[in-house]
């Protein structure tokens, strides 16, 4: 007599126990993965806001340590000051916005050609620096593509030596070449939602050599200004030329910078404030400070 075998299949309750166990198997891995991309996102957004304050920080260094500063006039020779409108997104200015102007002994004046065909003499230039808020490839102030731009325009020694140096006023001089700011040519980085400087001024009080630390910065308090200048002939502090340390000199500047990434300048445009905007900023921007000495005489 001949038999049939027929072959057992998966019962029902068995595929269910399986499509479980599956289930829970792919959320855990959903879970994984999403912890992983968020730690990828983490670290690049610190690696790119790293990079645009090294930039920043690189050119700055470079500039400060090459001040040139004469005693024993009444020119000025830095100002440093806070923007009163500082820039951003309607409702979403930065919280502070650093100028700075000075003279220094750039080695890429007359675009690194010195000693060539190119270089006009003189070895003492001017840099300004300055936070604005505009679309750096286009520059203009398109909202839909503007950021946080910093930039540094480098003005060569002729035109330095015949319509800067010796002024009484470096602010009042420095106007007419503002307008060649935001230039393609003197982008530096970008996404710095904040800018400040402080200054450290060493002096000397009854036989006693002290510090202290000037913030150039747009909170107030009674160690923060919003006008900062150095002269041939002392410290001048928000036109104060009467404090402790206005015959002092400037030993060091300490710079800090705020960089955030795009979600957060995205969200900046839209409007976001209150406790969501601080939440924001938390979670999506990365502080960098930094100590640069200064040259003395």
């Amino acid at each position: 007599m001949k038999t049939t075998s027929r072959t057992k299949g998966f019962t029902l309750v068995e595929l269910l126990v399986a499509l479980g166990v599956t289930a829970i198997i792919i959320t855990m891995l959903v879970g994984i993965t999403a912890t992983a991309l968020d730690g990828w996102r983490a670290s690049r957004n610190q690696v790119s806001a790293a990079r645009e304050a090294k930039s920043a920080f690189d050119q700055l260094a470079r500039d400060l340590e090459s001040l040139v500063a004469r005693s024993g006039n009444d020119f000025e020779w830095l100002w440093a000051a806070t923007e009163q409108s500082p820039p951003g997104p309607s409702g979403n200015a930065s919280p502070n916005a650093s100028r700075l102007v000075f003279f220094t002994a750039a080695t890429d004046r007359y675009d690194g050609q010195i000693n060539t065909t190119q270089d006009n003499g003189g070895d003492v230039s001017t840099v300004g620096y300055r936070l604005l808020y505009r679309d750096p490839v286009t520059d203009s102030e398109n909202e839909e593509f503007s950021t946080f731009v910093l930039y540094r325009q480098l003005i060569n020694p002729d035109e330095t030596f015949e319509n800067l140096l010796g002024e009484e006023s470096l602010e009042t001089a420095y106007q007419s070449f503002q307008s060649g700011e935001s230039d393609a040519d003197n982008f530096v980085c970008e996404n710095i939602y904040e800018f400040s400087i402080s200054f450290v001024i060493e002096y000397t009080e009854n036989n006693i050599t002290q510090k202290e630390r000037v913030l150039v910065i747009k909170a107030g308090g009674s160690d923060s200004v919003n006008d900062f200048r150095l002269r041939g002939d002392g410290i001048v502090a928000d036109d104060d030329d009467d404090s402790d340390f206005a015959n002092g000199r400037i030993v060091a500047a300490d710079l800090s910078m705020t960089v955030i990434n795009e979600s957060a300048l995205q969200a900046l445009r839209n409007g976001v404030g209150g406790s969501g905007k601080l939440d924001l900023l938390e979670r999506n921007s990365h502080y960098f400070a930094k100590t640069i000495l200064l040259p003395q005489p």
